[in-house]
């Protein structure tokens, strides 16, 4: 009766006495009656001890018994509550209950059990015997006691569905597993100790601290959040531990162990996309590498810089940095990247590129571009090695011209149109300019049509419009380029050509005679700057001779090329009559 009543007693007083245990004030004194405060340490002392507190009616509780382990599934061992004492229990732990192993008490898990809540002031081991034992909570673990799966070489399991997980010290053989399986967020405990660690619920498991997987971590539903810690796989580089991976991202730093030349997989990313990496040794120095998605812009320091193309500018969305460590290092490897939510990649204009971290990005990149295939883009042959500080690989950007403009003759009069072709992040702008000292900057207007887009075109030619032009192309990343300059040339030079020779022909005894070219000649050498076929003509003038019968031809020939440039020269044809009369002697 005096324990219910101080319990009651307790509760009348619970926010004066809660804010006195935060820090000693004399002013809360007003809170309790002056004839009670004598009794406050007492019932301080009693708040702190109570095993009252936070317990419900069919909660479990350890014995009080100290020694050897006891064995989970003897009812004896356990005291239940009833809503206002503790006493005996007849059953041991049930499904939908809670559970305290106390401080002091140790307890063996004897045989496959299920719980609600789990609170681990003690120690709680697995079986003694040779059985495999799987614990399930499917509420909240905590404690600051002890879990110790690390018996007999056996292959234990805590499956754990609850969204609150925390113990002080846990244990496990190699074999053992720890299964988080509930459908939505879930808290990691921190521990270095855990065997198997499978992820097979969905949502973001969080680490509340460093976690080392010694064996398989296996990862078959929702993401991993680190949480500012790291997560690691494997011991050492004779046990690297495996990655069994079929679904999730791991949001922050992840650790392994590398020690032969084959592929490492690191499932990074957000929690949205997959930006996952991969590396693939050709040398190494056995030890562990830490990849980590940035999911911030990297910086352009150092942009432009050479590869097979010019890469001038970064994708905003992230970066990804490797930190060797352990004495690891390599001369010669490969690496592929998830580039999921990174905007508008092409295998034309997407790159990886990579530095030092806190440096530029380096010229020219190291190793050799893997284009970009679906969502995976990488390098292979780097030689540059991983730093210890960390390195880091971006994804860069480049224009690239698909068709560079042309060189044009122009005609004079006439116009002229220059036209480039690229690709890069849409949309694209341009900006012609015209080689000059400085370079002039062309507007639109009655002379410029098209300044701003990929065609130029240049109206109403005249001589002074030769020269150069190129075009600057920007992306909406902000990667530039500029196109080859072509040149302009206003044709205004004619032809030549070399003019038939003078000749003189006769006429027939018919007094007819032929003055085709076939006879007397055509202009040869012809020549034009630009045109390789001009137009050939010819006019003729005919006037008599001095002599009776004799004619004149001047024959005018003009060649002209495709801009009305011609040259035209004159040929003379003289006809004579050099046939004597016939006189017709028959009698008539």
């Amino acid at each position: 009766m005096v324990k219910t009543s101080t319990h009651r007693y307790i509760s009348r007083i619970r926010l004066p006495i809660s804010c006195l245990r935060a820090g000693p004030d004399k002013d809360l004194l007003k809170f309790i009656p002056s004839r009670f405060r004598f009794l406050l340490p007492f019932l301080l002392g009693l708040l702190l001890l109570s095993p009252l507190q936070g317990q419900e009616v069919g909660d479990y509780r350890t014995q009080d018994i100290s020694g050897a382990p006891q064995p989970w599934n003897t009812a004896g061992n356990w005291e239940r509550y009833d809503g206002s004492a503790w006493s005996t229990s007849l059953t041991i732990p049930q499904p939908d209950s809670k559970a305290t192993i106390r401080l002091g008490s140790n307890y063996r898990l004897n045989t496959t059990t299920t719980i609600a809540e789990l609170i681990v002031e003690g120690t709680l081991f697995a079986s003694a015997n040779n059985d495999d034992r799987t614990l399930t909570i499917n509420g909240p673990l905590s404690g600051t006691g002890i879990i110790n799966f690390n018996q007999n070489g056996r292959s234990h399991t805590l499956v754990l569905g609850g969204e609150g997980n925390s113990i002080g010290t846990f244990q496990s053989t190699i074999t053992g597993t720890v299964n988080y399986n509930r459908t939505g967020g879930q808290q990691l405990f921190a521990s270095e100790n855990y065997g198997n660690l499978t992820i097979s619920g969905s949502g973001t498991k969080t680490l509340q601290g460093d976690i080392t997987v010694a064996g398989e971590l296996t990862m078959a539903g929702g993401n991993i959040n680190t949480n500012g810690y790291i997560i690691e796989l494997g011991t050492g580089t004779g046990n690297p531990g495996t990655l069994v991976y079929s679904s999730g991202n791991i949001i922050g730093k992840f650790e392994r162990w590398v020690a032969s030349e084959t592929e490492y997989h690191f499932p990074v990313g957000t929690s949205y996309y997959d930006n996952h990496a991969r590396i693939t040794y050709t040398d190494i120095t056995s030890g562990k590498l830490m990849v980590e998605l940035i999911p911030t812009d990297p910086g352009s320091d150092g942009l432009p810089v050479s590869d097979d193309i010019e890469i001038s500018s970064k994708q905003p969305e992230g970066y990804w940095e490797f930190t060797a460590k352990n004495s690891h290092a390599s001369s010669d490897y490969d690496v592929r990247f998830n580039t999921e939510g990174f905007d508008n990649l092409s295998a034309d204009h997407a790159r990886v590129i990579k530095r030092p971290a806190g440096s530029d990005w380096e010229d020219p990149t190291d190793g050799n571009p893997v284009l970009l295939v679906g969502i995976q883009i990488g390098r292979d042959g780097l030689t540059g090695g991983i730093s210890p500080t960390g390195t880091h690989y971006g994804i860069g950007r480049g224009i690239i011209i698909t068709q560079q403009p042309e060189d044009i003759v122009g005609c004079p009069d006439g116009q002229a149109d220059f036209s480039v072709v690229a690709t890069g992040k849409a949309p694209l702008t341009y900006q012609w300019y015209k080689v000059n000292a400085p370079d002039i900057e062309l507007t639109e207007g009655a002379k410029y049509s098209g300044a701003n887009n990929n065609t130029l075109t240049i109206n109403d030619l005249v001589p002074g419009d030769a020269g150069l032009y190129y075009c600057i192309i920007e992306d909406a990343s902000g990667a530039i380029i500029r196109s080859d300059s072509a040149e302009l040339i206003i044709d205004n030079t004619p032809p030549t050509f070399t003019v038939p020779a003078d000749i003189t022909i006769d006429k027939d005894a018919d007094c007819n005679h032929d003055a085709g070219p076939t006879i007397t000649g055509e202009p040869t050498d012809i020549d034009d700057d630009f045109d390789p076929s001009p137009v050939v003509s010819y006019s003729d003038e005919v006037n008599a001779g001095s002599c009776t019968g004799e004619l004149i031809i001047t024959r005018t020939w003009r060649v002209e090329d495709d801009c009305g440039n011609f040259l035209e020269q004159d040929q003379v044809i003289t006809v004579e009559d050099n046939t004597a009369p016939v006189v017709d002697q028959t009698p008539g």
